[in-house]
């Protein structure tokens, strides 16, 4: 696993929005503590670009909160989190009920 996150890591501009994303919500679910959810995916996803339909589809958006709303893991630069949070409250209209069932979901099991 950490191989694979390492040769991310290493070709990261190879890797679109959307699979930075997939692999967050993957290495954070086997509590993978890897360069790639810790500063990689972070940073690319930094400021506002997670409210930009262009840089960041509502999918790959639902992931990246699946991969680091539970606080616990420590996952993520300070606010992280929050911003991602705010993204999808003001992205909602484009969510459908499958991912709103999987928001709901990563809520649950961050508790």
């Amino acid at each position: 696993f950490f191989a694979a996150g390492d040769a991310v890591v290493a070709c990261q501009r190879h890797y679109s929005a959307g699979q930075l994303a997939t692999l967050a919500e993957a290495f954070s679910r086997v509590l993978a503590r890897h360069q790639l959810l810790l500063d990689v995916v972070p940073a690319h996803f930094a400021g506002d670009s997670t409210k930009d339909r262009k840089c960041c589809s509502i999918e790959a958006l639902v992931k990246l909160f699946s991969a680091y709303v539970d606080i616990r893991q420590e996952l993520g630069p300070e606010g992280f989190r929050e911003t991602l949070a705010d993204a999808l409250a003001s992205r909602r209209m484009e969510l459908s009920a499958k991912l709103v069932r999987q928001v709901l979901q990563a809520i649950a099991r961050a508790h």
